[in-house]
């Protein structure tokens, strides 16, 4: 009984690390542009709308735009807004 009691201890105190369906059901747009192919941690992007309080402005808009564009095109790789490092 007691170890039973520890495990939803530890459970509940292990942070859940996991998407929001947010950004997707707002914009329609792919999971990989807040998130890095792991799917595990956020890119420059995904941070900025965390931070934003998962609202898209209309700076974002116009960058994850230019990233889509430039997907299609074959630039840069989505997730990577223009003039962001890291």
């Amino acid at each position: 009984m007691l170890s039973l009691v520890l495990i939803m201890v530890c459970l509940s105190v292990i942070p859940f690390v996991g998407s929001t369906p947010a950004f997707t059901r707002q914009t329609g747009a792919a999971c990989r542009v807040c998130h890095f192919q792991g799917m595990r941690s956020l890119n420059a992007y995904g941070r900025k709308f965390l931070q934003n309080s998962f609202h898209e402005t209309e700076r974002m808009l116009r960058e994850r735009r230019e990233m889509e564009s430039r997907a299609k095109q074959g630039g840069k790789k989505d997730g990577e807004p223009q003039g962001e490092q890291g």
